[in-house]
């Protein structure tokens, strides 16, 4: 009940945030939500059987997600590609993943493949996700 009410809360000011001309407050509600339950991403995407796999590593993220994004789907899953080549950065705001969860579930998906940055990962944008696969492709001294 409790995700439920942070969810309508985090709504609200999405849309009191646009209104107010603020930015457009996408990643507020999550942050807010987490504040009052650091579970809330794990419980939100467990009652799904969602399977989230993590690319991570300095180089060949965006070509091994891809790669196996297109394997998945050939295989007859429904697999959606979050990183580089889908939005603004490799990985966007926890809130901004959450929509796109919810969103791929909602039509039928079976796996969330994400390219995930070491900025990422350090800026705790990927906190209380439970992936099923973490593959680490490689680590040169840039890290």
């Amino acid at each position: 009940m409790i995700n439920l009410i942070l969810i309508l809360i985090g709504k609200l000011l999405i849309k009191l945030i646009q209104i107010f001309n603020l930015g457009n407050g996408s990643t507020w509600p999550g942050h807010i939500a987490l504040i009052f339950n650091k579970n809330f991403i794990h419980e939100i995407i467990s009652l799904s059987n969602l399977k989230i796999i993590l690319i991570a590593g300095t180089n060949g993220k965006t070509t091994v997600a891809s790669v196996l994004t297109q394997c998945l789907n050939e295989l007859g899953f429904k697999a959606y590609f979050q990183g580089t080549i889908t939005g603004m950065l490799t990985t966007p705001e926890s809130w901004d993943t959450q929509k796109a969860m919810a969103e791929h579930l909602k039509n039928g998906g079976t796996h969330f493949v994400m390219e995930v940055s070491s900025h990422g990962i350090d800026q705790g944008r990927i906190d209380q996700i439970q992936f099923a696969v973490k593959l680490l492709t490689n680590i040169s001294q840039d890290h």
